[in-house]
């Protein structure tokens, strides 16, 4: 860049003001692009970071379907298919587990994890919910 701006000033070996002039004007745009380029490069970095935090938002709250880690949910399924509940007595041990999966599925739509392990009373409640639904569907479907 020096080799540049010496070159423009002692061309014919006289500083003109023409000279300056233009030799300022240079330099305002070189810094000018210089500004708008990392201006530019910030936002799409903001762009590209705000973009991925939605991306991931979305995902969290709308496609994964909210799920109990896999022992527990097995666990459930297994104790609620062998408790001799009411609605579930007269079914195959197949079915029953069929239900009680289908009540599980409807209770972990409403009852995520933290509250199922704090408020296993308000699990139940709508565990029980589920199972009546799944039930009646058991038999019209």
């Amino acid at each position: 860049m020096y080799d540049i701006l010496s070159a423009i000033l002692y061309s014919d070996g006289i500083i003109s003001q023409s000279k300056i002039i233009m030799l300022s004007k240079l330099i305002q745009t070189v810094l000018h692009f210089g500004y708008i380029h990392k201006f530019i490069l910030s936002l799409l970095l903001v762009s590209f970071a705000a973009g991925g935090y939605i991306i991931l938002w979305f995902n969290d709250n709308f496609v994964t379907e909210p799920r109990y880690p896999l022992y527990e949910e097995a666990a459930i399924i297994y104790g609620c298919a062998n408790a001799g509940h009411a609605l579930l007595k007269d079914n195959s041990e197949k079915e029953r587990q069929r239900i009680c999966a289908c009540a599980l599925q409807e209770t972990m739509q409403k009852i995520d994890f933290l509250q199922y392990q704090e408020k296993p009373r308000l699990f139940n409640q709508y565990l029980g919910k589920g199972l009546l639904d799944c039930s009646k569907a058991s038999i019209f479907g």
